[in-house]
């Protein structure tokens, strides 16, 4: 069995991971299970041969973004019977060491047969980084009735048919009252030629405030309520925190909602914490600090603040760390000429800091009586 799929127990059907499991959770009856065979039959094959790296004309290969542990390319997912349009993340120990090779004519992706011994070395330092961020991507898409069976480990894992009967019909319910549709949806991992293949959005969010330049009330009215969805799914539903919000990790793409990303930092929400995690300037004090531990969800409340001032002020500079390292003191002097609730969430304690968080959720949900938070919530 492959790292791309799970088996159901005591039964001979394999169901890939990612948005294939997702569907077949959906379904009303199990037994509709055995006339998928096109999609059970997906495990079986590597998903690298399955992706096709959208080449620029001007600039090949031009990747849409590169942090510390992994690039993003813009791509296609070639299904048997259709193709989804994605981004697909790399590790940059393979790229950079040059193990991958990316066909510039038909962006197809194999391994560079000079560097086969090189690249087991970097493959398995790339998926414990990768399977990291799957694990907690699989746990927020399938929520609670996932995350206590045994699917802990999804990647050695047997499920039980009533368990993910169990789970379809509350899906069926997080889907349209939690802001599940506010997460960033992964599809596929392959363990073959470490990547991840996710959702396709046009640009990070921090890209759009630069470009538009959004006044305060269309970020407090339009985003803002959009941000507290997610986290409210994480939080709540999941029971993880993301430990690294900011804008860069909420993507967009017009007509479409905002979303979440990018889990590789995701920890449980109300157990005691002791490593730091996150980005210089968005960090929570208390997860900064060399010594002591923390509530996550708590510094996730911590973080939601200052994002949602820089995408006030999206002129403050931070791609590099020195400016990181100053964004907070700017955003700060940007904000003390108005009477900021955002300025005034970072002063507070933790525990406070995110009492405040679950009132704005609160008050956010008391609008939509009928529960459909996920499908009032506007698009910018």
């Amino acid at each position: 069995m492959s790292l791309t799929e799970v088996r159901i127990k005591n039964t001979e059907i394999r169901i890939p991971l990612g948005r294939l499991i997702h569907q077949l959770l959906l379904t009303s009856q199990p037994s509709s299970w055995s006339k998928r065979a096109s999609i059970e039959s997906q495990g079986d094959t590597p998903i690298h041969n399955m992706i096709h790296i959208l080449i620029e004309t001007q600039n090949k290969n031009k990747w849409l973004g590169r942090g510390s542990a992994g690039t993003v390319y813009h791509a296609k997912f070639v299904l048997p019977k259709h193709q989804i349009d994605c981004v697909v993340k790399f590790p940059n120990t393979l790229l950079d060491n040059d193990c991958i090779q990316i066909n510039d004519k038909t962006g197809t992706i194999a391994v560079n047969p000079k560097k086969k011994q090189e690249a087991k070395e970097y493959r398995r330092q790339a998926l414990d980084e990768f399977e990291i961020e799957w694990h907690n991507a699989f746990l927020l898409h399938c929520g609670k009735e996932m995350m206590h069976t045994k699917v802990a480990e999804p990647y050695h894992s047997s499920i039980q048919v009533a368990r993910i009967d169990s789970a379809a019909r509350s899906m069926q319910k997080l889907k349209h009252e939690w802001g599940y549709q506010h997460i960033h949806e992964l599809l596929a991992m392959d363990a073959s030629i470490p990547c991840l293949i996710s959702q396709h959005f046009e640009m990070a969010l921090l890209k759009w405030a630069k470009a538009t330049k959004p006044s305060r009330d269309v970020v407090e009215t339009k985003v803002v309520p959009q941000i507290l969805a997610g986290l409210r799914y994480m939080h709540e539903c999941a029971e993880l925190a993301h430990m690294d919000v900011k804008p860069n990790n909420m993507l967009y793409s017009p007509g479409k909602h905002i979303v979440i990303s990018d889990f590789g930092a995701s920890m449980p929400a109300m157990l005691p914490h002791h490593e730091p995690a996150g980005t210089i300037g968005y960090m929570a004090p208390e997860v900064a600090k060399t010594n002591g531990s923390f509530i996550p969800k708590y510094a996730d409340a911590y973080s939601f603040a200052v994002a949602v001032m820089h995408l006030i002020h999206p002129e403050v500079p931070c791609d590099k760390r020195d400016e990181q390292m100053m964004m907070l003191q700017r955003l700060q002097e940007q904000e003390s000429q108005q009477e900021s609730k955002w300025s005034y969430m970072l002063q507070l304690p933790p525990q406070e800091r995110y009492e405040v968080l679950q009132d704005m959720i609160n008050v956010e949900h008391e609008k939509h009586a009928n529960g459909l938070w996920v499908q009032k919530a506007p698009s910018i």
